[in-house]
């Protein structure tokens, strides 16, 4: 039977989900109180633009574990993304989109691709080589955004979309310098960490000069899928032939039973816990969007505050933390790049 309301579907889906994963004894405490355990004395139900949610409920703001917080945080992600992407366009700047994958096989610890993952990146962007890329190309930032997928071929596939923001276009020459220095990069950490060798065709995959206007051969999912979605809705894909992404995981456990599905889920959630999911060079958002936002992530930032005290942000919908730790209502994200700098992971 076809449902006419498809984003209702989804949105229902997503709550069903949340409350599956509730049920499990290893979700933690702060997510399985998600959208149930009222923050005040009375909960409304609103209606915006065509939509009804529920407010003044507690929200967990989990971006890897919580299907609805999830959903919510990439769109915001997203929009932003597409803005940032058209105002570089509209000044004649242009983007590529690199993305990163490490060898993996089905025996492949989680935590072992993920580290060779970050460690590769690490070492792509330090030293005097990267910088003079940096010069030579007019790349003014990056945007990295991790993501993760499983196959039963060849297991946990964690990788890196990165979004570097240059001045112009690359052209042939340029993108074949990029390539051979991350490649070389990537190969080096793959041997540190006991992995195989990356080839030189799947490793690595450029799709140079992209936009948020025109995506064309950049299109990675169909339908309207632009860079921005490719960096960010991880919420909303499903995964390649053969590959499932966490979320359908969760789902496959709770319609199978399939324990190994289930182990894999605590699996994904143990690893996942306080990484960031998009992060933005420090001083680019500033830079194209002339302003500091930070949305909501998947863990608190506790920067060091004036005076040596540490300086706690939570996001919990309605109430946010100052550095002096007084409350305050906040009508939205608070500017943490613009009053402690940008956190990285």
């Amino acid at each position: 039977m076809a449902c006419d309301d498809t984003a209702g579907w989804r949105r229902g889906a997503r709550m069903n989900l949340r409350a599956l994963a509730a049920a499990d004894p290893d979700t933690p405490e702060r997510q399985r109180r998600c959208g149930v355990i009222p923050v005040g004395d009375r909960v409304e139900i609103r209606i915006k633009d065509g939509s009804a949610y529920y407010c003044g409920l507690e929200t967990c703001g989990n971006v890897w574990l919580c299907p609805v917080c999830s959903a919510k945080i990439h769109h915001r992600r997203a929009a932003e993304l597409r803005d940032a992407l058209s105002t570089w366009e509209a000044d004649g700047h242009s983007a590529s989109l690199v993305t990163i994958t490490v060898p993996h096989d089905l025996g492949d610890r989680l935590s072992k691709l993920l580290d060779a993952e970050r460690d590769a990146w690490k070492h792509v962007t330090q030293g005097a080589a990267w910088q003079r890329l940096k010069r030579k190309l007019g790349i003014a930032g990056r945007i990295i955004a991790l993501e993760f997928t499983w196959g039963d071929e060849n297991g946990w596939h964690p990788h890196y979309h990165v979004l570097l923001i240059h001045d112009q276009d690359l052209d042939a020459a340029a993108i074949t310098q990029l390539h051979a220095h991350i490649h070389s990069r990537l190969a080096a950490s793959c041997g540190n960490h006991g992995l195989r060798q990356p080839d030189q065709l799947h490793a690595v995959r450029f799709d140079p000069n992209v936009s948020a206007t025109n995506a064309g051969a950049y299109v990675a999912k169909g339908g309207d899928w632009t860079p921005a979605e490719e960096m960010t809705c991880s919420d909303l894909k499903t995964g390649r032939t053969g590959s499932r992404t966490p979320f359908q995981i969760l789902a496959d456990y709770y319609q199978t039973g399939d324990t190994r599905d289930r182990d894999l889920w605590r699996e994904f959630s143990r690893v996942t816990r306080a990484l960031c999911a998009v992060r933005w060079s420090r001083g680019l958002r500033r830079s194209i969007l002339g302003r500091g936002l930070v949305a909501p992530s998947s863990r608190r930032a506790r920067p060091r505050g004036a005076g040596g005290r540490r300086a706690c942000w939570a996001y919990r919908g309605r109430c946010a933390l100052e550095p002096s730790g007084q409350s305050r209502q906040a009508s939205g994200p608070v500017d943490l790049e613009a009053r402690f700098g940008e956190q990285s992971t």
